[in-house]
């Protein structure tokens, strides 16, 4: 390199748009392209002309055209490329003397796939790393050839119920269970361990689902030492989705002196020429090489690599490790996973191994299909964490109420633990940090932090120099602390898959802890935002099982009368029969509160029919309701010309009820939200709207409960206050009083004497012969006594 252009780069502040700097790398750089900025590029370069690069001086001084090897698929050295492809090549001359090197670069071009293969003629396109967003990129793109859908059939899954088959004797038993003791420093295997580890030496597809903190790198780990103990030389190939989760195991393994590589985006150009000498050495000893999703689809060498290894007979297995991520049904789903089928269809005669923390029997089936695992054993170790403690808290709608609320949890039942608390976006995150550090000792953790800063707090953390560690979703995966106690959702995580894995991180001490959720029922639709972000390039399929997922969430967090951990294990397809063993919130509240449970198809099938033929009122204008607008329309407020004013209020309903039905209603998407963006607003309305399949949702609508405290009460009769008057006008009124009352009292005395009239016997009276007729009535026999009295 010429000492003048080194040197220039070197006092240069813009370390980002190289062609500045180094014009012979980049004379064929095509302007006005799309921008290729990294996410630690902050603003755009006035001269880079919308090609944004990043390079590592270290790597471009070492780099000598001289030297470099055709057969490995390595260009300069570029440590990030984003969003890239191309389909041409140039020559330019090199930095390093008179020799060429292959300069690539964008092409305006769109990308054409050749199915089982890479997607260019010349082998040499590639596309974006996704999540490895450090990873140095290969120049191509492997595309699977899809099957029909009707075409490929499902795996016959095999379920290792019967534990004996897998937890007896084999060939490597002994030297395992050393291993295990020596290597890790286990007195004894977990629950299903020995079982996956015979298993997999036995080379079979195994798919394995064991819960946060139950030993799943144990599995797979502990064949890789066996096959360098043996002398068989083998390599293990882990495929992680997270850079950082690749870091922690490797820092793991350096620890127990068990050699590993990874090949992602901060590993240098002569680093990677090393991995691969080591790959294709048959002296090699035995190692664990860790690989991004991203980085299998898009690495020709690698996979150049593999081959040979195979061909060796030195490939020993692939692990695919958080392998509900290959599934549209799962939590994470990840495009680049979905391409690991290429693993089985590249190697059939090598075993695949799936691991995951959650995975319902949907994902399992799933994951199984797409990856073309050959009749998988599945091992499913408990979901139940009998040490954890489950809470719901009903979190204040006021910002500033909800931030007291969670500095008096934290303060009151928590001070001086280590804990975790997460947040949904980062701006929360440093909000909750500032708020919680006048009180505990706190650090943030985000994406938008600096690297430096990020890992200082979480050594920080790690030391226990930092208590409280609040954090998006990004913090976490892989992190083995075993003395974290309490865990808390300060907004709603994204499903029950990722609750259960989030709040898996306490308590891994086997000591107890507690897992809470500070729950409020319109913090979902910042769910909903997020997914209709994420997924507009998706498919409706893909937003309406986001969508199930969020609302599933919502009913563990609305159910109160419901065992917090039974509604878990049932999500999970396991059943809990015995009482919690540390209760939940419901289990150790509810036991004497009452609740009615009431039949609300009828109210709920009303609701809905009228919403969805009375869509206009009576001035032909279109009617938007919000969750609120309708809860007080049903309830007669205000007074409207609508066929729902005052429905449940006359069904009996009071307002805590009615609120409570509607609810319902939209997690069991009889009613569903829709995000509207009213013109002149800088925010999203929810407007309710009734989803066109809710007669098939209706039976969930049968046996509703309610706490009986929400139950409308009669009211009670009370004598109305009246104005005060002075004494004239008390005595004109009493006065007045007294002469109605008395005439309604002979109205009285008339009206039952005519009816005594009416129901006397008549009275036969003889006339009395010595008395002369005078034409007057004869007197009665009362009359002549009175007489005779007197």
């Amino acid at each position: 390199m010429a000492a003048e252009e080194k040197d220039r780069f070197l006092k240069s502040q813009v370390v980002n748009n190289y062609h500045e700097i180094f014009p012979s790398f980049s004379k064929h750089l095509q302007p006005k392209l799309p921008s290729e900025a990294n996410d630690g590029h902050i603003g755009d370069c006035d001269s880079h002309q919308g090609v944004v690069y990043r390079i590592g001086l270290e790597e471009l001084i070492s780099f000598n055209p001289e030297s470099y090897n055709s057969e490995i698929e390595h260009t300069v050295p570029f440590t990030h490329r984003r969003s890239v492809h191309r389909n041409r090549k140039f020559r330019g001359t090199g930095t390093g003397g008179g020799a060429g090197c292959d300069i690539y670069v964008p092409s305006d071009g769109g990308r054409q796939y050749n199915y089982g293969g890479y997607d260019s003629e010349d082998e040499d396109g590639y596309a974006s790393y996704g999540q490895d967003h450090t990873a140095q990129k290969e120049r191509y793109r492997y595309v699977l050839q899809k099957d029909g859908e009707d075409e490929r059939a499902a795996p016959e899954i095999v379920y290792s119920n019967n534990h004996d088959r897998w937890s007896g004797d084999f060939e490597w038993s002994e030297m395992v269970h050393k291993i295990n003791r020596e290597v890790f420093g286990n007195t004894h295997f977990r629950q299903n361990q020995l079982e996956v580890i015979n298993c997999i030496l036995s080379r079979r597809d195994t798919f394995v689902v064991i819960p946060t903190g139950g030993g799943k790198s144990l599995c797979f780990q502990l064949p890789a030492v066996y096959d360098g103990m043996t002398g068989k030389n083998g390599v293990t190939v882990v495929v992680m989705p997270l850079v950082a989760l690749i870091q922690d195991q490797m820092k793991r393994l350096n620890e127990l002196n068990i050699p590993c590589h990874a090949l992602i985006g901060d590993v240098s150009w002569a680093d990677r020429q090393n991995i691969f000498g080591d790959i294709r050495d048959v002296t090699c000893s035995s190692f664990v090489l860790f690989v991004t999703p991203e980085g299998v689809a898009t690495s020709r060498a690698l996979l150049k690599a593999l081959k040979e290894l195979e061909q060796q007979g030195r490939l020993s297995r692939f692990i695919v490790d958080e392998a509900h991520c290959v599934s549209v049904w799962g939590n994470d789903f990840r495009p680049d996973y979905k391409e690991m089928g290429l693993l089985k269809h590249e190697f059939p005669r090598v075993p695949v191994c799936a691991f995951t923390a959650t995975a319902t029997e949907k994902v399992i089936h799933d994951v199984s299909r797409e990856l073309r695992l050959v009749s998988p054993t599945v091992f499913k170790s408990s979901f139940n964490r009998p040490n954890l403690r489950y809470e719901v808290v009903e979190k204040e709608r006021n910002a500033d109420k909800a931030m007291e609320q969670l500095i008096a949890i934290i303060t009151q039942r928590f001070k001086n633990q280590c804990g975790i608390i997460y947040c949904l976006s980062c701006i929360e995150v440093e909000k909750v940090a500032e708020a919680l550090s006048k009180h505990v000792s706190v650090a943030p953790y985000h994406a938008q932090m600096n690297m430096h800063t990020r890992n200082a707090y979480y050594k920080d953390w790690m030391s226990g120099k930092v208590k409280i560690m609040v954090a998006t979703i990004a913090f976490g995966m892989g992190i083995d602390k075993g003395d974290v106690r309490f865990v808390i959702h300060f907004s709603l995580p994204k499903s029950i898959e990722n609750y259960f894995q989030e709040s898996g991180r306490a308590g891994r001490d086997g000591l107890n802890a507690t897992c809470i959720i500070c729950y409020a029922f319109h913090d979902y639709q910042r769910l909903l935002l997020l997914i209709n972000r994420t997924t507009q390039n998706g498919t409706a399929d893909n937003l309406s099982t986001h969508l199930r997922s969020i609302l599933k969430l919502v009913e563990y967090c609305q159910s109160s009368f419901i065992c917090r951990r039974k509604f878990l294990l049932s999500y999970f397809g396991e059943s809990l029969k015995e009482r919690c063993n540390i209760p939940c919130d419901t289990c150790s509240t509810n036991l004497h509160k009452r609740f009615i449970q009431r039949n609300c198809q009828q109210e709920a099938l009303y609701i809905c029919e009228n919403m969805m033929y009375s869509r206009r009122d009576h001035e032909n204008k279109p009617i938007n309701f919000t969750l609120a607008n309708l809860h007080k329309l049903l309830l007669g407020r205000p007074a409207m010309k609508h066929s729902l004013s005052g429905y449940l209020k006359n069904r009996g309903f009071s307002s805590e009820m009615a609120l409570l039905l509607l609810r319902y209603m939209v997690i069991h998407q009889l009613l569903i939200e829709r995000i509207v963006n009213v013109s002149g607003n800088n925010y999203a309305s929810f407007y309710i709207g009734v989803n066109s399949q809710y007669r098939s949702n209706l039976h969930n609508m049968n046996n509703l409960k309610f706490p009986e405290s929400m139950q409308t009460k009669p009211p009670l009769k009370t004598e109305k206050k009246r104005p005060l008057e002075n004494s004239s006008a008390k005595s004109a009124k009493a006065t007045k009083e007294s002469v109605k009352k008395s005439k309604t009292a002979k109205g009285a005395v008339k009206r039952a004497t005519t009816t005594k009239k009416q129901t006397a016997r008549p009275v036969t009276v003889k006339k009395d012969p010595l008395v002369k007729d005078s034409g007057r009535k004869p007197a009665t026999k009362t009359g002549r006594l009175k007489k005779a009295t007197s």
